[in-house]
């Protein structure tokens, strides 16, 4: 491209010559010029209109800043729904947590009292110098949610434990560690001992408990009665099956009160005390069986102790 000036008193003749590039870099200096032009003359209105209090510029900054409060109070609800759902997620797990803690109370067999799992844990201390500063929105979703992670371990944790103490609890209940009458005094142990007719050494295969004839006689333990009938030798008696090998020998009674098939619980009451059979006088025959075999009753009473 050729370019050809002309004086007019000299008449001289001027010429420039360019190629693309030459041309491309003129082109680019005069947008970048415009531009330059553009953003001062934009600037310097900006600065007049600030100086002059246009009203025009509070009516644009107004509607911006409009914008931004609106935008920033949508968020801020929906934050606050947010914190609100996880907050009622929380409080309903911390229902979940006391229920099972309660249950879990009851069969580890602690005083109810000593954790009131309503109210709040008593604290107290100091006052420290060293002060978190305020979360954010961010960090206390985030402590939130760890909050509500530890709320379902520690849940799955005391439903597992739930579950173990509720089957010791059971295997407990079915152990004849109750104990049969309620007063009384033992007038002969298990073992070895002169026998009151025949006046010769012979083994003792349970215990015998003086008691006011008409007492009541109560289970051991939990269980199925399976013998509810005079004997010959025991009189009126009654056997319970406990499960696990477990059998509870109940001699002597003055009358019975369960039946063959009855389920029972411990320290449910299944005849009175008396003195039939081969008795000198009102007591309880107790017995404890495993397997057929006769155990020393006084050893499973003193778990109970």
């Amino acid at each position: 491209m050729d370019i050809i000036l002309i004086s007019g008193k000299s008449s001289q003749v001027k010429k420039w010559t360019f190629n693309r590039l030459q041309l491309a870099l003129l082109g680019g200096i005069f947008i970048f010029s415009v531009f330059l032009i553009a953003l001062a003359l934009n600037y310097f209105s900006l600065v007049y209109a600030v100086k002059n209090e246009s009203t025009y510029l509070k009516k644009m900054l107004g509607v911006v800043h409009a914008e931004q409060t609106e935008k920033t109070r949508l968020f801020i609800r929906e934050s606050i729904d947010t914190m609100a759902s996880r907050l009622g997620e929380m409080q309903a797990s911390l229902m979940r947590l006391d229920s099972v803690g309660m249950r879990v109370i009851k069969l580890a067999g602690i005083d109810p009292h000593e954790f009131v799992l309503d109210k709040k844990v008593a604290l107290g201390g100091a006052k420290s110098e060293y002060i978190v500063p305020n979360l954010t929105m961010r960090e206390l979703v985030l402590e939130a949610n760890d909050v509500d992670r530890l709320l379902d371990d520690r849940a799955d944790k005391l439903k597992m434990l739930e579950e173990r103490l509720g089957l010791k609890y059971t295997k407990n209940q079915l152990l004849p560690t109750g104990r049969p009458v309620v007063s009384g005094w033992l007038s002969s142990n298990y073992g070895w001992r002169i026998d009151p007719f025949t006046r010769k050494k012979a083994f003792h295969e349970g215990v015998d408990w003086v008691a006011k004839p008409g007492s009541d006689i109560l289970a051991a333990a939990g269980g199925v009665v399976i013998y509810a009938k005079r004997h010959s030798q025991y009189g009126n008696m009654i056997e319970i099956d406990h499960g696990n090998g477990y059998v509870t020998r109940y001699a002597h009674a003055e009358a019975l009160s369960a039946k063959v098939g009855d389920v029972v619980v411990r320290g449910q009451k299944v005849a009175t005390v008396g003195s039939t059979g081969r008795s000198t006088g009102p007591h309880l025959h107790f017995e404890v069986l495993k397997k057929g075999k006769p155990q020393n009753p006084r050893r499973f009473l003193k778990r109970s102790s």
